[in-house]
C-alpha cells in the first residue's frame, strides 16, 4: 500500500482472502481501515473465528450444481449438444465497501 497510495479498492479470489487482507491492511496502515473498499468472492459463511464480515459476491452455488448435471447429461446424450449459460451472481454487503 505504501508503494502505491491510490489504491483504495481490492477485489480478491475468495471471501477467505478478503479477510486474510483485512487482517494484513490492519497491521500496516495508518489510515481508517474503512477507507478501503474490499470485496470477496464466492458468499461463503464466515467463520465464528473470523473478527469481520466481507463485502462479497455471491455465486447460485445450488443453480450452478444443477445446470451443469442437466447440460452434463445433454452432452452425453448428444457430444455435439453446446449451450452457454449464465446464472445470475449478487452482491452482498458485509460492511467491507461504501456505497
Amino acid at each position: 500500500m505504501s508503494q502505491n497510495p491510490d489504491i483504495d479498492g481490492i477485489f480478491t479470489i475468495n471471501d477467505f482472502v478478503a479477510l486474510d487482507i483485512m487482517e494484513v491492511l490492519s497491521s500496516i496502515v495508518q489510515e481508517d481501515l474503512y477507507d478501503y473498499q474490499l470485496i470477496g468472492f464466492d458468499g461463503i459463511k464466515m467463520s465464528i473465528e473470523r473478527k469481520y464480515l466481507v463485502s462479497t459476491i455471491v455465486q447460485p452455488v445450488e443453480d450452478i450444481a444443477n445446470k451443469s448435471f442437466e447440460l452434463l447429461i445433454k452432452q452425453i446424450e448428444d457430444p455435439t449438444y453446446h449451450e452457454q449459460i449464465i446464472l445470475p451472481v449478487q452482491f452482498v454487503d458485509g460492511g467491507t465497501t461504501k456505497e
